[in-house]
């Protein structure tokens, strides 16, 4: 009878076996057009084509923000950024604004539920002894960069190991990117042989930073782009695109080799849109996919995401969706497919009816967007398309409530405010009903806002 007990409580706390593994690859300002399954025709992506081919694309995805840190906070948060904590890139001299150290986290929430969790790449979310290093928020390991602005670079002495203070030494020549992904695999198979559930987050620096690249990476590129006005660093951008994509392929070949890929939810999209400022021409590649901005802007190219979900047998494979989605619904999908409760509060919903094809898939009325860097902005985006954009908020002539009509001028080149002030009152009460007063961002006549003009009349500039 004792060794019936002991069966039943041993069986009562063991992971139930049928929880899948999850894996969220996040790309580090990655163009919405820079894959091919979504229009790109110059920069070659075969493994992103194939877990297109063999997945699910969503084309009205969008990111936590418009720059790494807020995109990053609100993925792990499962907040939009005018509740996350975090909503810009605010620097401290060993690394970035910290996360409040007892915040609920995706990772926190599968590790209750016995899974191992495990961030390999950038973290940007706190610096060490912040409180709100990885292994504070929820991961048993991580391998890579804590300070992003450390992660500009593709050829360090050394990486970050578990806690910030630890560092692994790199061999001359080694690329980072690549380290990173090798131990976050191997990592993986640790977990895999065991028999546990796993998160594996992969927040790469690729194709971010520093253009950077190996002699074997660039080979494939040999003379190639000569009509581009920087060959030499169109080079060197699709060689670290062809990094990124060779990475995917890397690691839906260890989720086969091991036996577990219709067993795991294998999700990729980037922090944000690409950056205008790598100089290897942006036109050229077509990186926005025809949309206006690029990161920092409120506009669709500056967080518009190319996001693929792959997961053998139960996500139909070829599909596309018009679901209005952003990073903060992984989360709430996350918990549903581990089967535990989500916290309350959160901005997202979860994506499990959309994957599987079961159940009724809970829509969003709208997506809420917060910027705090360079402009102040706030955009929302509404489930028919339309679009509101308030920008230049902490401005002393801030500019009125732009409202576009996406369905049928995605390129937002037609401001209609002046036709549709239903939308602009509609915005003007979701701007404030959305936003939660956070002192570290604060808006004007919020407490702890310093009107920067009025602030340099006093100091006489």
């Amino acid at each position: 009878m004792r060794i019936v007990l002991l069966l039943l409580a041993l069986a009562a706390s063991a992971p139930a076996a049928s929880q899948p593994n999850i894996v969220i690859l996040l790309a580090d300002d990655l163009g919405p057009g820079e894959i091919g399954a979504f229009g790109q025709q110059k920069l070659p992506t075969p493994n992103l084509d194939q877990m297109a081919k063999e997945g699910l694309c969503f084309d009205r995805a969008y990111a936590g923000s418009a720059v790494c840190a807020p995109s990053r906070g609100a993925l792990m948060t499962g907040l939009h950024t005018g509740r996350a904590p975090i909503r810009a890139n605010k620097e401290r001299p060993t690394g970035q604004q910290p996360m409040p150290r007892g915040i609920p986290t995706l990772a926190k929430s599968l590790k209750a539920a016995g899974y191992a969790t495990g961030c390999f790449g950038k973290w940007g979310l706190g610096y060490p002894g912040s409180g709100s290093e990885p292994l504070d928020q929820g991961f048993d390991r991580f391998f890579g960069y804590n300070h992003q602005v450390h992660a500009h670079e593709y050829f360090p002495k050394a990486l970050d190991s578990d806690r910030g203070v630890q560092t692994v030494p790199l061999k001359p020549g080694e690329y980072a990117a690549t380290r990173i992904t090798e131990e976050g695999l191997a990592w993986t198979r640790t977990q895999a042989k065991a028999g546990k559930p796993f998160l594996l987050f992969l927040p790469t620096t690729l194709p971010h930073g520093k253009l950077q690249a190996t002699p074997e990476m660039l080979a494939p590129f040999a003379g190639k782009f000569a009509d581009n006005p920087n060959p030499e660093k169109a080079r060197l951008y699709a060689a670290m695109v062809a990094r990124l994509d060779a990475d995917v392929g890397q690691v839906m070949g260890l989720l086969r080799e091991l036996g577990i890929e219709k067993n795991t939810l294998f999700i990729f999209c980037s922090d944000n849109g690409a950056s205008p400022a790598y100089k290897y021409g942006i036109d050229y590649f077509k990186g926005r996919g025809g949309l206006r901005g690029d990161k920092r802007t409120p506009f669709e190219g500056g967080f518009r995401t190319a996001q693929i979900a792959w997961w053998p047998g139960t996500v139909a494979a070829g599909t596309r969706t018009d679901v209005l989605t952003a990073s903060w619904d992984f989360f709430p999908t996350a918990c549903e497919i581990a089967g535990v409760r989500p916290p309350a509060g959160l901005s997202g919903v979860s994506l499990a009816p959309t994957l599987t094809g079961k159940g009724k898939q809970t829509a969003h009325d709208f997506l809420f967007f917060e910027f705090h860097e360079g402009q102040t902005w706030q955009a929302i985006v509404w489930a028919d398309r339309t679009k509101a954009i308030r920008r230049k908020i902490t401005s002393t002539s801030p500019t009125p409530i732009e409202i576009y009509d996406l369905a049928k001028d995605p390129t937002e080149s037609r401001d209609i405010a002046a036709e549709r002030p239903d939308l602009v009152r509609k915005a003007e009460r979701l701007f404030q009903e959305e936003h939660t007063p956070n002192k570290d961002f604060p808006l004007p006549g919020e407490p702890g806002y310093v009107d920067k003009v009025e602030a340099a009349r006093k100091k006489g500039k």
